[in-house]
């Protein structure tokens, strides 16, 4: 069975990037009858944030992505939280030590991979199923920390042992994580693991074609809710950032793009976050609604603050002219 995951780490709020990768987890696992995991990254204990858990599943539950398994919803595959499961990859670690793949070195134990280049092989190559053939001269893994001196994994590490434990069957990610992915696989290796496929996508980026960023970009989730954006209007959105449809549709359902959903047809190029063409977008979808719906929705948008009654009275007037509930 195919098994696929997405691992935010709780630092801040749901990010819109966080949104975008498990829109393609979510459409993947759906339409091949696979299962969606989420698990939580909080190993990096001075950045987590409190609340930021909630949030995240808050973000996804909103734009109407369930999952299967999780720390909410629990699994045979868990702990889902990777701070509750150290004592794993301490051992994992040692074992690696004790094979002589990894050493001792200031309290932190590091990976060899001077010693993979000897004795495995001089590169490293997968086959990407959005980017083609993928190779890494084994001279650029370099000795790397995989346990910290404090007992806490590093991410290339975690990451591996978490697959391999979740049994994940394909890692769909960002392009920014293709330079991880040769210490993951040489880690697989020693191991004597077969490592999951791998499909990274092209990353959301602002009209600058710069990487969205939290500092200049509004990639909050909670900002596209209260500014009135319908989620499925987000979702369609976002689907169209990083894959196309096969009849170039522009406007479709989320069950059409899991229906319609294959790896294949992922984009290779940077796409442009155009808040213009997400409002253009949002305003198709809220002509689309039925009145009483589009009512309820601006009812409860608005607090309830206003009666039903005034509120159905305005829709007709306005809902050709509105592209935000706001």
């Amino acid at each position: 069975m195919i098994r696929v995951r997405i691992a935010p780490s709780p630092t801040g709020f749901a990010h819109i990037g966080t949104a975008y990768t498990a829109l393609f987890n979510y459409a993947f696992a759906r339409h091949n009858k696979g299962t969606f995991v989420i698990r939580v990254e909080d190993t990096d204990v001075k950045r987590n944030v409190k609340g930021a858990e909630e949030a995240i599943f808050g973000g996804l539950e909103w734009l109407g992505l369930d999952w299967d398994e999780s720390v909410v919803t629990g699994g045979k595959h868990g702990p889902y939280r990777q701070s509750e499961k150290l004592d794993v990859y301490r051992n994992k670690a040692k074992e690696l030590v004790k094979k002589g793949w990894a050493k001792k070195e200031e309290g932190a134990i590091r990976f060899n991979g001077g010693l993979y280049e000897k004795k495995i092989n001089k590169w490293i190559t997968w086959k990407d199923l959005i980017r083609g053939e993928i190779s890494f001269h084994t001279n650029q893994l370099t000795d790397f920390v995989i346990l910290k001196s404090d007992g806490y994994p590093t991410y290339n590490f975690a990451v591996v042992i978490d697959d391999l434990d979740m049994e994940v069957t394909h890692v769909i990610r960002g392009e920014e994580h293709i330079p991880n992915t040769p210490r993951q696989i040489a880690l697989y290796k020693v191991f004597g693991q077969t490592h999951p496929e791998f499909a990274h996508h092209v990353t959301l980026r602002g009209a600058d074609r710069r990487k969205l960023s939290k500092r200049r970009d509004p990639v909050d989730l909670r900002i596209y809710r209260e500014q009135g954006y319908l989620p499925e209007a987000l979702l369609n959105f976002l689907c169209l950032l990083g894959w196309s449809h096969p009849q170039e549709k522009e406007i479709f359902s989320l069950a059409e793009f899991v229906k319609l959903f294959d790896l294949k047809r992922m984009r290779k190029a940077g796409p442009v976050f155009d808040v213009k063409k997400l409002d253009w977008m949002n305003g198709e979808y809220i002509r689309k609604t039925q009145n009483s719906k589009l009512k309820t929705q601006i009812w409860e948008y608005l607090g309830k603050k206003y009666s039903e009654e005034t509120i159905e009275k305005t829709v007709p007037l306005i809902r050709d002219r509105i592209k935000k509930l706001s």
